[in-house]
C-alpha cells in the first residue's frame, strides 16, 4: 500500500496484526462467503493469491479432488437422497417401489426421510433414534405415523451416501458433509476468513476447522437467523469454546464500527442487545 508504514491501526486491527506476527506469515489465504453472489464480488477485490468462495464450493472442490465424479454439473445431483431411498427400498422392506410410487403412496415417509437425512448431515448426527427424535422436535419434522420406517431408513441412507464411488454424485449438503465425515485429505489454508460465521451449521464449523490452520471468524451472535435451515444458533460461542482449547487459542475482538446504519439506530439496538 502507498504510505503503508504510516497507517495507524485501530486496537482491533493491531491485535489481528500482532497475532499474525506471532506465527508464520500466511502464504495461502481463503475468504469464505455466505453465498455465491458475495463470493463472486469478493473475487474481484481480494489480493492476488487469495481464494474466495462459498463453504459449499470449497467442500465440493475437496470431494471432486478425492473421487472420480461425473463430469461437470452432472456431479451435483439434488435428487441424490431420493435416488438412494429408491435404491434401498426393496432391500429394507422386501417391496420394490420407485420414487414416483413413494411420492404418490407414501409422501409423508419420503418427505420426512429426506428432511432428516439433510438435517443429520448439517448437524453431524449419526441417525440414531435418539438423535432423530431430537431433530424432529427441534425442526418440527412431521412424521404422521411413519416414524418406524423413517427411523429405519435415515441411518441406512446416510451410510450409503458415504459411498460416493457408487453413483459419483453429491448433493448440496454432501459438499460440506462428505469432507468432514470421510475425513478426506486436504492441504489446509494457512488462514481462513469466514464472514457471517454466526449462521454456520455444525458441519460447516467442522469444515472450517479442517480447511484452515488459523481462522478469523466474523459474525454477530444476535443476527443468527438461519436456525430453521440447520444453522447452529450458538455457532459463535461454540467456535470460541472449541478454539480456546487448541494450542493456538482464540482472541475475541469486538466490532465497534458499523457502516450499515446511523448512530441513533445503533443506540436503539443497544437497548435490545
Amino acid at each position: 500500500l502507498p504510505n503503508g508504514d504510516n497507517i495507524v491501526p485501530s486496537p482491533q486491527q493491531a491485535a489481528v496484526w500482532d497475532a499474525m506476527a506471532e506465527g508464520k506469515k500466511p502464504s495461502s489465504i481463503i475468504f469464505v462467503a455466505f453465498n455465491r453472489l458475495i463470493a463472486d464480488e469478493l473475487k474481484k477485490k481480494v489480493p492476488a493469491g487469495c481464494d474466495a468462495m462459498t463453504m459449499h464450493s470449497m467442500g465440493g472442490k475437496i470431494v471432486r479432488n478425492n473421487f472420480d465424479m461425473l463430469p461437470g454439473y452432472k456431479a451435483t445431483n439434488q435428487f441424490r437422497t431420493s435416488n438412494i431411498i429408491e435404491e434401498l427400498h426393496e432391500g429394507l422392506t422386501g417391496k420394490h417401489a420407485s420414487i414416483w410410487d413413494l411420492k404418490k403412496n407414501e409422501p409423508e415417509f419420503l418427505s420426512a426421510t429426506e428432511k432428516l437425512v439433510n438435517l443429520c448431515k448439517l448437524n453431524l448426527c449419526d441417525g440414531s433414534s435418539e438423535s432423530l427424535e431430537d431433530l424432529c422436535s427441534h425442526y418440527s419434522v412431521e412424521l404422521n405415523g411413519t416414524q418406524e420406517k423413517v427411523f429405519q431408513f435415515v441411518p441406512a441412507v446416510l451410510e450409503r451416501a458415504k459411498d460416493v464411488t457408487k453413483d459419483r454424485t453429491m448433493d448440496f449438503a454432501d459438499m460440506i458433509w462428505l469432507p468432514v465425515v470421510l475425513d478426506l485429505p486436504f492441504k489446509p489454508y494457512d488462514l481462513l476468513l469466514w464472514d457471517e460465521a454466526q449462521d454456520g451449521n455444525r458441519c460447516q464449523q467442522a469444515l472450517a476447522k479442517k480447511c484452515g490452520k488459523r481462522l478469523l471468524l466474523c459474525g454477530d451472535r444476535f443476527q443468527a437467523i438461519y436456525g430453521f435451515a440447520g444453522a447452529d444458533a450458538t455457532a459463535m460461542d461454540r467456535m470460541e469454546d472449541e478454539l480456546s482449547s487448541t494450542k493456538i487459542g482464540v482472541k475475541v475482538l469486538p466490532l465497534t464500527v458499523t457502516r450499515r446504519c446511523g448512530s441513533e439506530i445503533v443506540k436503539d439496538a443497544r437497548e435490545i442487545v
